[in-house]
């Protein structure tokens, strides 16, 4: 498997600034706690964080 770009991973381009970072990584603990406790399908962000915790 081909390693992905952590901007790619997140959506942000390679020239995007800490505050465009965290406003897309923002959700993304917050959404893997929700699926936990209502067992539920994934979210965008969710699957987002998942992939960059792999690395």
């Amino acid at each position: 498997m081909a390693k992905r770009d952590y901007y790619e991973v997140l959506g942000v381009s390679k020239s995007a600034s800490a505050d465009e970072i965290k406003k897309h990584t923002g959700n993304c603990p917050k959404s893997t706690i929700r699926i936990s406790i209502k067992k539920v399908a994934p979210t965008k962000n969710s699957r987002k964080f998942q992939k960059l915790m792999k690395y």
